[in-house]
């Protein structure tokens, strides 16, 4: 047999009476599939817990992670066995919080339950938060060897920045490179696996290797838009970023200790797209790839090599390469940081005429 709790949210105010129409429903469907439960509603928050077979209750599953009426579903519990059912004489007992006069204590912890997920969900990377949506634990996950490709973006010349901002401006300007660089991620398929500081950490499949390039160039392009956009003392008028791109077998999963875990990737490619990045900043270019990501990318990708250089960890020197696109070539100023300063007034007098690259 098989226990799964789950919270939901509605999509939409339940109307008059519609709660009790799911209720007939469920009760008819699940006298027919052994499965017992019960569901409870609470200002737009769905708390349900099904017991059964164990087949019939992961199919229930599946269907009410698509049916319309929900969003937001993260299974917050899972048992398998000999398990002895907690509500064996109640096909889907439906209670509605807001109609029981004594649930007064029950209803805040409903709700604070239902934010806590969601403000883990915004903390937790993609590939954890699967796994606990589907109900596993995820420090149980068994480590593996996968192929990805793997982005490295990093801000330039950020020291001048964190020197240069209050703390809560810092923030924002943060917030704003790691939403573009997390958005054109995810619109390309591949999941940001770390925020480090000023950098982000993405991968992809290894066969995404496309998908990959692509979503730096979006980053790059969005970037320069939002520089174009900003205003004339606006710290954004001056975010650059490098990015680096690597492909290979890594390691993904958990590493730390019984303090602290990281699911994580780690391996040669993470390494690679790093120096990659870091590369960027003496070469005429805002992207790089090496031979085994070029390798990889589908034949409509144009690519130029630079030079071949040995890349720290690496026995021998590898061919560097980025593509022929205006983007790529979009630098900043050789004296960014005196720029900046100027342009925040809190270096050079902002009486003093603009630093020339």
């Amino acid at each position: 047999m098989k226990r799964l709790a789950y919270v939901s949210r509605a999509t939409s105010v339940l109307a008059p009476g519609e709660l009790q129409t799911i209720a007939t429903a469920a009760q008819a469907n699940n006298r027919r599939l052994d499965i017992t439960g019960v569901l409870t509603y609470d200002d737009g928050v769905f708390f349900q817990e099904l017991e059964g077979p164990e087949a019939a209750v992961d199919a229930l599953a599946d269907r009410i992670r698509v049916d319309p009426r929900h969003r937001d579903m993260v299974v917050i519990s899972v048992e398998n066995g000999d398990l002895a059912r907690h509500h064996p004489a109640w096909a889907m007992r439906v209670i509605n919080l807001g109609d029981e006069p004594d649930s007064g204590y029950l209803r805040p912890v409903i709700a604070r339950l239902s934010q806590a997920i969601r403000t883990v969900g915004r903390y937790t990377q993609p590939a954890v938060f699967r796994l606990l949506e589907s109900g596993i634990d995820p420090t149980t996950a068994p480590a593996r060897r996968v192929q990805r490709a793997v982005l490295c973006c990093d801000v330039r010349a950020f020291s001048a920045f964190a020197q240069a901002l209050a703390p809560d401006r810092l923030a924002a300007f943060i917030t704003v490179f790691v939403d573009v660089c997390v958005g054109c991620v995810s619109a390309r398929g591949g999941e940001v696996t770390k925020i480090i500081g000023d950098a982000v950490l993405a991968h992809f499949p290894r066969e995404c290797s496309g998908e990959a390039l692509a979503a730096a160039l979006d980053i790059l392009t969005t970037l320069a838009r939002i520089r174009r956009q900003a205003a004339a003392n606006a710290p954004e008028r001056y975010l650059h970023v490098g990015v680096g791109l690597a492909a290979g077998e890594v390691f993904e999963g958990n590493v730390g200790s019984g303090f602290k875990l990281d699911y994580t990737i780690l391996g040669d490619p993470v390494n690679h797209a790093a120096r990659l990045e870091a590369l960027t900043r003496t070469q005429a270019t805002a992207l790089l790839f090496e031979e085994a990501f070029a390798a990889s990318l589908p034949p409509e990708w144009s690519t130029i090599a630079i030079g071949r250089h040995h890349l720290k960890g690496r026995d021998d020197q590898t061919t560097i390469s980025t593509v022929d696109l205006p983007i790529v070539r979009e630098l900043p100023s050789s004296r960014l940081a005196e720029e900046l300063a100027w342009c925040l007034d809190v270096g050079p007098s902002a009486s003093q005429s603009r630093p020339k690259a």
